[in-house]
């Protein structure tokens, strides 16, 4: 726990294409399998850019196909519930993704629930999808809401990032900071005070190729008056996302004053567990010395 707002020390590894089946809340990446001819979900490879069919579910009801990610159990429950709240009932399962092999347990569970609840049509076939071999180019689009739960989510990245950075002058149980903490532990409060920009926090990525891997770029600014903090996250080679911009409080402290700034970057496993790097941002002044005036006599 730091200044009121608890975290975690450790967290058991999640996959944002299967986490929040039942509230909705996966991501889901679609795109048109070049083999089958039809959408389907695609997950991407951890530190990578390269992807993979998620493991799914693909029903047919009518001329419009489904696709809908496999949990890693309980998964007759789950077929029951997207057949009950997705009105599904009677349609064709026409493709199953489960594991990376032919015969897995997550296959074998799928295709024994899917005999339990049978909902395929009359006539339909179900067929177990063999992963595509690298090398294929697919095309995907992902729809990814910004929900208030997210942005509260920032918050408290900038919220513990300062504090991260400024223990020996803040403890953040200042009053200053009470409106940024209620509305990390509830939503309330903090209105117009995060915002999204498309001013990038560093200069230099507006220009091609500034970064070979992908990062996450955090930057406070303790002025005089007020305390600012910048997170820009995922930035890499192939796409340069908007600055979330979170004004925590008016600064508490009569005589500090800082700039500082840290990029997170994901350069792969680095040997030691961890799968990259923290760098600090430095602040450089462009200088131009203009060209020495010729005298004439």
């Amino acid at each position: 726990m730091r200044a009121g707002v608890r975290g975690r020390a450790k967290h058991q590894e999640v996959s944002p294409f299967y986490y929040g089946l039942y509230s909705g809340q996966t991501i889901k990446v679609r795109g048109s399998h070049p083999r089958l001819g039809f959408e389907v979900l695609w997950e991407v490879e951890p530190g990578t850019m390269h992807a993979r069919e998620a493991n799914q579910i693909v029903l047919r009801r009518g001329d419009e196909h489904l696709a809908f990610p496999l949990p890693d159990k309980d998964i007759e429950e789950y077929l029951r519930f997207i057949i009950r709240e997705h009105d599904m009932k009677g349609a064709a399962i026409v493709a199953v993704f489960a594991g990376d092999s032919e015969d897995n347990e997550l296959l074998t569970e799928t295709i024994e629930a899917i005999k339990a609840v049978a909902t395929a049509s009359e006539g339909a076939s179900i067929t177990p999808g063999g992963k595509m071999e690298p090398g294929c180019t697919v095309r995907t689009e992902a729809a990814l809401p910004i929900t208030h739960t997210y942005a509260r989510g920032i918050a408290k990245i900038a919220f513990h990032y300062l504090l991260a950075h400024t223990e020996r002058v803040f403890t953040g149980h200042e009053s200053v900071f009470d409106d940024v903490k209620r509305y990390i532990r509830t939503g309330d409060g903090l209105e117009g005070r995060v915002a999204l920009t498309k001013q990038h926090i560093v200069e230099d990525l507006r220009y091609p190729g500034a970064l070979k891997y992908y990062a996450h770029i955090v930057q406070a600014t303790v002025g005089h008056d007020e305390i600012v903090v910048r997170v820009q996250l995922f930035v890499g080679p192939a796409g340069l996302p908007p600055t979330w911009v979170v004004r925590v409080a008016r600064n508490p402290s009569y005589i500090y004053t800082a700039l500082f700034g840290h990029a997170f970057v994901l350069t792969g496993d680095t040997g030691d567990g961890h799968q990259g790097e923290m760098s600090e941002l430095t602040n450089i002044s462009h200088i131009v010395v203009p060209p020495r005036r010729s005298t004439v006599y």
